[in-house]
């Protein structure tokens, strides 16, 4: 899939970003751009991240084991991803049976406002759909007030029914889900 858009913020153009299935050659660059997306974020807001977190983020041939991984490259180099669990899956965290569970959702940070995150979460929506699901979950920080906001303006709607605390007890994470044609 190929997108061209204009950022109308600040007119920078994206060159060509090509959306497709990551393969076991984009493990590695696919785990070090979800650590130093998240790390960003993490950093912007004070959080303290343990170990295993940033191994979770880096085991990108684990995410695949189990979900299709969506990676966006331009010019050769990786500037998005994102994974999509089935339902049944051992890491599917949806509350609403049936549904897709979408999560390392991550975009370059030095990239970031270019249009990639409507690129890869336009391609993320197509793959749920063309698979036959009706709805998409997903879990945000509450803390992370603005990539909340990217998914309600693409018609996420909160479901606190879904909302859930990480073991350690010092992350709530907000439910947010879409069903096909919403």
């Amino acid at each position: 899939m190929r997108e061209r858009r204009r950022n109308g913020r600040t007119g920078t153009r994206i060159a060509c970003v090509i959306i497709r299935e990551a393969t076991a050659a984009d493990d590695a660059a696919t785990g070090e751009l979800r650590v130093r997306a998240y790390g960003r974020r993490y950093a912007e807001q004070g959080i303290a991240v343990p170990e295993g977190r940033w191994a979770d983020l880096r085991d990108a041939a684990a995410t695949r084991a189990q979900a299709t991984v969506l990676v966006g490259e331009e010019a050769g180099r990786l500037v998005a991803t994102v994974a999509l669990y089935p339902p049944g899956t051992k890491d599917n965290e949806s509350w609403i049976e049936n549904a897709v569970d979408l999560r390392f959702f991550a975009i370059d940070p030095e990239l970031q406002g270019r249009g990639f995150s409507k690129a890869i979460l336009d391609a993320a929506e197509e793959w749920v759909w063309r698979a036959g699901y009706n709805t998409i979950c997903l879990h945000v920080r509450r803390e992370a007030k603005g990539i909340a906001r990217i998914y309600e303006a693409r018609g996420y709607r909160r479901d606190p029914h879904g909302d859930f605390v990480v073991e350690r007890g010092d992350v709530h994470l907000e439910a947010l889900f879409k069903r096909r044609g919403d």
